[in-house]
């Protein structure tokens, strides 16, 4: 078989292919890429000859990747990431720069932090906005991510990530069981905890959560008697009540500030929060920029044993020294 002549592959070309792949159609591939259509197809019927595979085929009104197409997908995506990044190697300053950061998370699991990074954000680059989302289900860090609409994503750690992405731990801690004192006490053994009303977060995924992966060898069932979107809903419904709720001991002084808690009684696993960006963007500026400073918050936050404590001091200096 002849030898595939890779040097007649270029950039913009697979560029194309991995937007047609993900759009499942020529023209939605062309209205993205600001392209006509006969331009696009004419482009598609070159890399069809270089790939020597039809790649996309007619299914139905849309198109369906061909298995040679689905193959070549995920390397296409790894090769235009490093070519990308080769444009990347720039100096970056913060103090000029006014496109908007983006980034995703479900908040409230990097609080108390969070304040911390978003004033450091807005001394460094005064006139950058700040865009944070919900980031929901884990499955939506890759497309996030791939897509661009994000710059970094924190979430807890899904077990194994795509290889286009590149990952730090952000975030470590052990699990408590949060109460509200004003209704109930501590739970005190395994039976007290398999006996309890629990609050749980439900992104609507359907995804088994890392506590009920971990609790599967057990013999009890826990009471699962309320599923919230995020955990702000989530503390504010059991509040008053005598549900639990198991999360990071982080966040008693953020959704949990007015409950108590205790060490569970069985063992849960550690909550791992991770920052994630795309490896396209390793080298640029921008970008080790924003995740040189969320590290540098991140270690000041972890030096102190109450960080919500300390923001309300650093506040207070500041109204002194104004």
């Amino acid at each position: 078989m002849e030898k595939l002549d890779c040097l007649n592959l270029n950039g913009r070309l697979l560029r194309l292919f991995i937007t047609i792949y993900e759009k499942n159609s020529v023209g939605l591939a062309a209205k993205e890429l600001g392209l006509n259509q006969s331009t696009v197809s004419y482009s598609l019927d070159k890399l069809r000859t270089y790939l020597r595979d039809p790649l996309f085929l007619k299914y139905g009104r849309s198109i369906t990747p061909t298995e040679r197409a689905i193959m070549l997908a995920p390397r296409i995506r790894s090769l235009l990431a490093k070519m990308e990044s080769l444009a990347s190697l720039d100096i970056y300053d913060p103090e000029t720069d006014d496109r908007p950061i983006t980034m995703a998370a479900n908040t409230l699991h990097l609080l108390p932090q969070w304040p911390r990074i978003y004033r450091q954000i807005t001394k460094e680059a005064p006139q950058m906005p700040v865009r944070m989302l919900e980031l929901g289900s884990r499955e939506n860090i890759n497309g996030l991510l791939t897509s661009g609409r994000v710059d970094l994503v924190f979430g807890v750690r899904p077990g194994v990530y795509p290889a286009e992405l590149d990952v730090q731990e952000a975030v470590s801690e052990p699990q408590v069981c949060f109460f509200d004192p004003k209704v109930r006490g501590p739970l005190r053994s395994v039976e007290d905890y398999f006996a309890a009303r629990h609050g749980v977060l439900d992104f609507g995924s359907g995804n088994t959560s890392l506590n009920e992966t971990s609790l599967r060898s057990s013999d009890s069932k826990r009471k699962i008697t309320l599923y919230a979107p995020n955990i702000e809903a989530l503390a504010t419904l059991i509040e008053g009540t005598d549900q639990i709720a198991s999360f990071q001991q982080g966040l008693i002084y953020s959704a949990f500030k007015n409950f108590e808690y205790c060490e569970p009684p069985i063992e849960l696993p550690r909550i791992n929060i991770d920052m994630m960006w795309h490896r396209r963007d390793e080298n640029s500026g921008r970008s080790r920029w924003i995740r040189n400073l969320v590290n540098s918050c991140l270690a000041k936050c972890n030096e102190l044993e109450n960080p919500m404590a300390e923001s309300a001091e650093e506040a207070d200096r500041s109204l002194v020294d104004s």
